[in-house]
């Protein structure tokens, strides 16, 4: 076998993902394109499948760059129907990319619900925004279309 020598500048896995417990917040900015999915449970474990398949439910995917001790990084947040209409309502009256927003987590497990409030007092510095949009945002889709398993009662899934 074969393997890279650095092994300190691999990105991927859980660490990329944005993951709150029950009744907590975090600040940032909803930064890049949606990709938006579809997904089917088996045995427990998520599956990418395309649209229109039975029983699939909608998911997506979006970068937010929160503030992690004194700079700022891009995190994945992943959610389901209910909070992209809330984000797209949010859009629609604010501009999502523009405005600091306050996600809060509210419950556990499949009673879990997440409220998205704009922040419209906070303002981020021009420098924030400069450092900002040279940040490099994460890859959102599952480029080998491997199953995106993730255990239904584990603490790994990120939402």
């Amino acid at each position: 076998m074969k393997f890279r020598d650095d092994v300190s500048n691999l990105t991927g896995g859980s660490k990329n993902f944005l993951k709150l417990k029950d009744k907590e917040s975090v600040s940032g900015i909803f930064k890049g394109d949606l990709h938006e999915y579809f997904i089917v449970w088996e045995n427990g474990k998520s599956r990418e499948v395309p649209e229109g398949t039975p029983k699939a439910g909608f998911r997506f995917r979006v970068n937010f760059v929160m503030k992690e001790g004194s700079t700022y990084s891009p995190k994945i947040f992943e959610n389901g129907p209910g909070v992209y209409a809330q984000l797209k309502e949010l859009h629609d009256e604010y501009g999502l990319d523009s405005i600091v927003v306050k996600i809060t987590r509210n419950g556990t497990g499949l009673d879990t619900t997440y409220s998205i409030l704009p922040l419209l007092k906070q303002t981020l510095s021009k420098e924030a925004v400069e450092f900002i949009s040279t940040l490099t945002l994460h890859p959102l889709e599952n480029k080998d279309n491997a199953p995106s398993a993730r255990n239904v009662n584990g603490d790994d899934i990120p939402f």
